[in-house]
């Protein structure tokens, strides 16, 4: 099995923290989710704190920009709506 890069294994580092929950007293970021990742999909909006979040973008595998928070939480409510 091929080693992982040193962003690969930060990106794994923050998805794994986010997964075991959030830190007291950290102040956080929402991201969109760009790629499958542990237990996230595409599109997925999570909070991270800082500091993965930052690991997160640097991966490769979330965008923390408004825009893309925004439109992956609207594709979340309309496709809530479609299934109500």
């Amino acid at each position: 099995m091929a080693e992982l890069t040193d962003d690969e294994k930060a990106a794994a580092a923050a998805a794994e923290a986010a997964a075991a929950g959030s830190k007291a007293g950290v102040k956080r970021r929402k991201v969109r989710v760009l790629l499958a990742i542990h237990d996230h999909k595409p599109n997925d909006v999570i909070s991270l704190p800082e500091d993965e979040a930052a690991a997160a973008v640097a991966g490769g595998w979330a965008d923390d920009s408004k825009a893309a928070v925004a439109y992956a939480e609207s594709l979340a409510k309309a496709e809530a709506k479609a299934e109500s």
